[in-house]
């Protein structure tokens, strides 16, 4: 009878033992779902931000082109409107709020590049020389454009 009660209690003890690992096992995959399933919501969220900076900048520089068209097609005598809608709109990029770092230099550059073709305007309105404006704002446009090839997306969540 002893050796019955010493197998039941240590068929007992490995069961008790059994079950412990079994829930510790389930406890360490829970954990590494829930892990898991935070890394894809931060990817998403950071894709959704980095979208929504991409689409921002590139609606403030589709608005600018317009604006400027239409600047470059008014007399000298009639920029000051156009011109100070032009200024308007590098004020806006500047002050846009950007989620991803990449993108704030995106912006920055592109802030400085309206407002360097804002002095330029505003040179030939004075009848001065446009040049180093223009060649400044051209060097800043290649740097805004730049900056926007090489701020990748983030993955997207597998």
């Amino acid at each position: 009878m002893l050796v019955v009660v010493a197998c039941a209690i240590v068929g007992l003890g490995w069961s008790v033992a059994k079950v412990k690992q079994v829930h510790d096992e389930n406890r360490q995959r829970a954990a590494a779902a829930r892990a898991a399933a935070e890394k894809r919501q931060a990817q998403e969220q950071a894709r959704r931000a980095y979208q929504h900076d991409h689409q921002e900048l590139e609606s403030m520089a589709a608005r600018w082109d317009t604006q400027e068209k239409i600047a470059a097609a008014t007399s000298r005598i009639a920029l000051s409107g156009p011109v100070r809608e032009l200024a308007g709109l590098a004020e806006e990029t500047k002050a846009l709020p950007m989620a991803m770092p990449c993108m704030e230099k995106a912006r920055d550059l592109l802030a400085m590049t309206m407002s360097t073709r804002v002095d330029a305007f505003l040179a030939f309105m004075r009848q001065d020389s446009t040049g180093d404006a223009e060649s400044m704002a051209d060097a800043l446009a290649e740097g805004y454009a730049k900056a926007m090839q090489r701020c990748e997306p983030p993955p997207a969540g597998a």
